[in-house]
């Protein structure tokens, strides 16, 4: 992959568009997802009539409401729950089984978050679902549930989009600030995950097709806005390694599966995304 120095930006993956944007989401808010109506109108009719015995006056008020709809873009957020059980206080991690676990892990997928299978077995899928949880709140991924995580399910929001203006429908999202990604279709979230992009290291690797040169660049994920043009099926060998269902937006560039996916930046500037995710990721961005 040849990559050029770029600035470490947001990248904005969408699959008829992708949108690359310096990151400022800081956090999540809390949405309603409605828009205020316009003002009530109010009108008043007064009609007075005097005679010599009495006096009679009588008042007639209407009154109308208008209450407009959300915009089609608006994002949907998911109702609290109150159901999930105390984790213990040394919290779950990898390798744990608990009937307990189940709640957490159906949580997770009714959120969009990729767990594999809900079977209160907390293994890599489960781990790499809860570290996506962790950096969207901003806390430490160290991938177990405890009392915070427990909390931050309960009451969970989707962050605002990354892109506000104009946003197409249909698009992926990631924020190489928090390294973690969300595909919307028609505008709602489908799939939440966690990434590892550019680690803005440089590098040197000899190409196949040219092993009398040497090609030195910088680990960065590239800014704009792309469509993906181009995909393989399983794993794809390459001249900085091999990747696994890669889905292009621009020459090198790929999501892609690995079968390491760090908490933090790491790769040579593909978005890598973990390997049970990349199996159904394709198909979903397909147009």
């Amino acid at each position: 992959m040849a990559l050029s120095a770029r600035p470490k930006l947001l990248l904005i993956v969408g699959s008829s568009s992708v949108v690359l944007g310096i990151a400022l989401v800081a956090g999540l808010v809390l949405r309603d997802g409605t828009t205020a109506g316009s003002a009530a109108s109010r009108s008043a009719h007064s009609t007075t009539t005097t005679s010599v015995a009495s006096t009679t006056t009588t008042t007639t008020t209407t009154t109308t409401t208008t209450t407009s709809a959300p915009p089609p873009s608006t994002v949907l957020q998911p109702p609290n729950v109150t159901t999930l059980p105390a984790p213990p206080a040394s919290g779950w991690k990898q390798g744990d089984q608990s009937p307990d676990l189940v709640p957490y892990e159906q949580r997770l997928a009714d959120l969009k978050f990729d767990v594999g299978t809900v079977d209160g077995v907390y293994d890599q899928q489960t781990r790499y679902a809860v570290e996506g949880l962790q950096k969207i709140y901003g806390a430490t991924p160290n991938g177990r549930i405890g009392s915070g995580e427990s909390f931050a399910l309960s009451i969970f929001q989707y962050p605002v989009p990354l892109v506000t203006d104009n946003p197409e429908a249909k698009r992926v999202e990631v924020d190489v600030t928090k390294q973690y990604m969300i595909l919307y279709d028609n505008y709602q979230p489908i799939l939440v995950t966690t990434v590892s992009t550019g680690s803005g290291q440089n590098f040197c690797y000899i190409p196949k097709t040219h092993p009398d040169h040497r090609v030195c660049d910088q680990a960065v994920t590239p800014s704009g806005r792309y469509t993906f043009y181009t995909r393989f099926t399983g794993w794809q060998p390459g001249d900085l390694g091999k990747l696994y269902n890669p889905v292009y937006w621009l020459r090198g560039w790929a999501v892609h599966g690995y079968e390491s996916v760090p908490t933090k930046p790491a790769s040579h500037g593909c978005v890598r995304i973990p390997m049970h995710t990349s199996d159904i990721f394709p198909g979903l961005v397909k147009n």
